[in-house]
């Protein structure tokens, strides 16, 4: 099977992440634990993208990083225990780039459009990436889960900015958090489906979606999604 690595990226890629390295790029720097537990987390993340959560094995983190598994089993007890250290170095990675782009934008709605965007280009650069950490996340262990959860919780905070824009709208109970579960379900259909492109077809419909549950209003620049001619 070929390496997604090895494939050039679509013109809208953009990554989030530099380019992975296996232990054998790293031996002129004599790289120290810290390192190479990196390059193993990475490993089981990007494994679990390409063959799902159950298929992750300590045979393939090793032959992806390049680590022998004498080094894996100082390093780590076990699968899970190497996803839950990938999962925690580069999760909180993407969402801060996420609530980056809302932040700088000069409005909320800029934000949520740029994100999603942002997002869209991610999945289309490193799609293993995205799938070990979005669509198969769900099924690691409890540790893992609670990661996600306050990552989750970020998330929805930072959609709930909106109440600053529209102090006389009061969106209701869980709002942000049904917006960004919309959003997490779109997502995870398309990489089950290894198709970016699908995401990419949602965007302005997922945020018409924020801009209705969370603002009360359509906002100018974007029409309704199933409109169709007058």
């Amino acid at each position: 099977m070929d390496d997604p690595r090895d494939q050039q990226p679509t013109p809208r890629a953009r990554p989030i992440f530099p380019p992975a390295r296996r232990l054998v790029d790293l031996r002129r720097e004599r790289p120290g634990d810290t390192e190479i537990r990196s390059i193993l987390g990475r490993a089981a993340i990007e494994v679990a993208g390409r063959d799902g959560y159950p298929g992750v094995t300590v045979d393939g983190i090793v032959e992806r990083s390049g680590v022998s598994r004498p080094v894996f089993y100082r390093l780590f007890t076990d699968r899970e225990d190497c996803y839950l250290h990938g999962y925690s170095e580069l999760a909180p990675v993407l969402v801060e780039t996420l609530l980056e782009m809302c932040a700088e934008a000069a409005s909320w709605r800029d934000g949520v459009l740029a994100a999603l965007q942002r997002f869209d280009s991610f999945i289309h650069a490193e799609l293993d990436l995205a799938c070990g950490l979005i669509a198969e996340v769900r099924g690691a262990g409890p540790p893992t889960l609670a990661i996600r959860g306050r990552l989750a919780a970020e998330l929805a905070a930072g959609l709930e900015h909106a109440a600053r824009e529209a102090p006389d709208v009061s969106p209701p109970p869980s709002a942000a958090e049904f917006v960004l579960a919309a959003i997490e379900s779109t997502a995870i259909g398309a990489l089950a489906r290894r198709d970016p492109g699908e995401f990419t077809a949602n965007i302005d419909g997922l945020a018409f979606l924020a801009y209705v549950t969370l603002l009360g209003e359509q906002p100018p620049s974007l029409g309704r999604p199933d409109a169709g001619p007058d």
